[in-house]
């Protein structure tokens, strides 16, 4: 992205973990501010059109997913000579996390945000090998887990039914033996 994109959170004022609600909130509130139907002043046309790229980007989840992690290219902090305030936030609630850098150049500031998506296991530490490695034996455990619990109803459903022929066949011949000895004429 070049540098000329604007901060869209700061566009309409809200903060990076605005709800879609306050988001739409915000937004009509800005644009019937600012509609240069409405507001005739000096920069109300331009300040509506970021207002309008600003919503657009952030009220669509995958845009806002893509502009969250990739607002500034690597390098953006070197790029300007102003000054530098790092404040760090994660998301809260989720395994996700994210952070964001405050830059200011001249009258501007700028905010870089960076998102770390969880991995397959909701880690999002990439060395977490141990973690890797005792969520990978649990899986292991539970699969054989099922599979003897599988195994044993499978073997008791075969003794059931061999037990109940068993029965069955034992039911018949004492039906006929009795026959035999009871009803012969």
């Amino acid at each position: 992205m070049d540098m000329s994109v604007h901060d869209y959170y700061s566009v309409l004022g809200m903060p990076p973990g605005a709800s879609q609600e306050e988001l739409k909130k915000r937004y009509r509130t800005l644009i019937t501010k600012y509609h240069p139907d409405r507001n005739h002043g000096p920069g109300a046309e331009e300040r509506s059109k970021r207002i309008n790229e600003a919503y657009g980007v952030l009220s669509d989840p995958e845009k806002r997913a893509r502009y969250d992690r990739t607002l500034h290219y690597p390098g953006y902090a070197s790029a300007f000579k102003g000054s530098r305030n790092s404040t760090h936030s994660s998301a809260g609630g989720s395994s996700a996390s994210s952070s964001y850098s405050s830059y200011s150049y001249g009258n501007h500031s700028y905010r870089s945000y960076t998102y770390q998506a969880p991995d397959e296991q909701g880690s999002t530490d990439p060395g977490d090998f141990s973690g890797k490695l005792l969520r990978f034996a649990l899986k292991v455990i539970a699969i054989l887990l099922v599979l003897w619990l599988v195994l044993n109803f499978f073997v008791l459903f075969i003794f059931l039914a061999f037990l109940g022929m068993l029965l069955y066949l034992v039911w018949v011949v004492l039906g006929q033996i009795v026959g035999f000895f009871f009803y012969r004429r």
